[in-house]
């Protein structure tokens, strides 16, 4: 079949063939288009990224335990950055209400008013304590939440001032699964209690290597640092242990991620995106500190 062009400028008789060999959406005619764009004026070619791979600053990489992952943009992460603030606060209040229940409650009333306060126990019994005492260990477990941790860093501080930049994931960096206490819980049987109590027994540790190499642009005039939020268990409580007429008592945390890997990349389950500011050092995008 002979199609005869008309005789027209020459952009768009190039404009007409590409049509006729059958590309009704320019972006599925690279190669030819390419191979004419000298003939055709600037901006009626489809533009090509630069870097396809390259994520935009409000860009946030979302990692599932199937190890898939998703890109999406920072509001649509609005509700879980509420949600993870408001445990917080209810986190504060119910160990707060705890101490003060203890604090004010009488031996023989403490386990009562744990009891009241929601709070569960795991007890174990000594026959003897310091003088020859009764005495007891005791674990309770007063908050049990899932929300997004603070800020993890994955890669070093960089300058935009220049103009627009590129930062990349780093190898090196390393996130584990943490248990805090204060110094009274440094005793081995405390720690085992700890770890019964909560049926812990191992901590696993994440490191970021090479394998995968996502990037982001940092806009000009500013500074940017590559994070992870992970998706956290968070335990709070008390231990208690000695004698159970004046017995020790220590706060305790307990952080636990889980496990995702998106093409061969291993991390927490969570976000990974960049934290940029006009500021340096850098406030925490999720939390309270700076990255410097």
């Amino acid at each position: 079949m002979l199609f005869v062009l008309p005789r027209t400028g020459t952009a768009l008789r190039v404009l007409l063939l590409l049509l006729l060999l059958g590309s009704t959406h320019l972006a599925t005619a690279f190669p030819l288009a390419r191979l004419l764009s000298p003939f055709v004026p600037k901006g009626l070619l489809p533009e090509r990224p630069e870097r396809p791979d390259l994520l935009q600053h409000d860009d946030v990489i979302v990692l599932h335990e199937d190890g898939s992952s998703t890109v999406m943009k920072e509001w649509d992460l609005t509700n879980m950055y509420l949600h993870a603030e408001q445990v917080e606060k209810q986190v504060a209040q119910a160990m707060a209400a705890a101490a003060a229940a203890a604090a004010n409650a009488s031996a023989h009333d403490r386990r009562r008013s744990d009891t009241s306060l929601g709070v569960e126990n795991s007890r174990r019994h000594h026959d003897h304590g310091p003088g020859g005492c009764e005495a007891s260990d005791e674990l309770q477990l007063v908050t049990d939440n899932t929300l997004l941790d603070w800020d993890k860093e994955m890669s070093r501080v960089i300058s935009a001032e220049g103009g627009p930049s590129t930062i990349t994931l780093q190898s090196g960096f390393s996130l584990s699964d943490s248990q805090t206490y204060t110094a009274y819980a440094e005793f081995a049987p405390i720690k085992a209690l700890l770890n019964l109590g909560l049926a812990t027994s191992s901590t696993t540790t994440w490191t970021t290597i090479n394998t995968q190499t996502w990037s982001f642009s940092v806009p000009a005039g500013q500074f940017g640092i590559i994070v992870s939020q992970p998706i956290v268990r968070r335990r709070t409580g008390f231990l208690l242990y000695g004698c159970t007429d004046d017995w020790q008592r220590s706060a305790f945390e307990d952080n636990r991620y889980f496990n995702a890997s998106a093409g061969g990349f291993d991390w927490p389950k969570g976000t990974i995106r960049l934290c940029n500011s006009t500021e340096y050092p850098i406030p925490f995008c999720r939390g309270v500190g700076y990255h410097q």
